[in-house]
């Protein structure tokens, strides 16, 4: 199941699943049908829904979130999917602000709560404003870069999801990575009390601190994938439950 958050005329939703249905994959689309950038994992309380095809291929189009599309393809449509890809998403989403600000990672999350694996994926430019000059071909090029990595990982992975950065320009290496902790530079730009999101640079907005960073990493042209993970119980968040327990142990408020 194919998932963005950038509209059903996507360029980079309908090279990826052209470049699947070549492979021989059965495709399903579930998308907004506006942009939804930033809409992280929320889900929208009140959702309209089409069923039929686009560009040759079944497809659901909502009027909310994409997390609220994947929820609706999965509970209510019943869709079966073995995985869900979301993208490929025009812009980075690199380091944790991204990650936890995506409508693109949020809709992978959101099928891990439901028991299916999923991979976000998304193509680098160096700024915002190239990506009015790319073609179909460099989306089909990051479609294929997918392919090959999923093909390579037997299309399973030892953890929720995936994060994946692809360089418009690339090496080709693979790192695997963290989330980047410090946030982006001028995320806003104001005039007369309003705000909106500027432009952004891979430069300039995106600071590499951590060396083993998905910033970093595609910064040196490689592509970035790090692992996600829903469970928040694990080993490390265990020990905080069991030390936040004897904290409280016999207290009374």
């Amino acid at each position: 199941m194919l998932v963005n958050d950038d509209g059903p005329e996507s360029p980079g939703l309908l090279a990826l699943a052209g470049v699947l249905r070549n492979a021989g994959h059965d495709v399903f689309i579930a998308t907004t049908s506006t942009q939804k950038s930033g809409s992280s994992k929320s889900v929208s309380f009140e959702v309209r829904y089409s069923l039929g095809e686009l560009n040759g291929y079944k497809a659901l189009i909502v009027d909310g979130t994409p997390a609220s599309a994947v929820t609706i393809a999965l509970t209510v449509l019943r869709v079966p999917a073995d995985i869900i890809i979301s993208g490929i998403n025009l812009g980075p989403n690199l380091g944790l602000w991204d990650i936890l600000s995506s409508g693109t990672v949020g809709a992978v999350l959101e099928g891990a709560l439901f028991g299916k694996p999923g991979v976000a994926v998304s193509l680098v430019a160096e700024n915002s404003s190239k990506y009015e000059k790319l073609g179909f071909t460099e989306y089909e090029n990051a479609a294929g870069v997918l392919l090959r990595i999923l093909d390579f990982l037997e299309w399973s992975f030892p953890c929720d999801a995936l994060n994946i950065n692809i360089p418009l320009e690339r090496s080709g290496e693979v790192k695997v990575t963290i989330p980047e902790r410090t946030p982006p530079r001028n995320l806003y730009m104001c005039k007369d009390n309003a705000c909106r999101m500027g432009h952004w640079s891979l430069d300039n907005s995106y600071p590499c601190v951590d060396s083993i960073s998905d910033i970093c990493a595609v910064k040196n042209g490689a592509i970035s994938v790090t692992p996600l993970f829903i469970d928040s119980f694990g080993k490390r968040g265990m020990d905080i439950v069991e030390k936040l327990q004897n904290l409280f142990l016999n207290k009374r408020f």
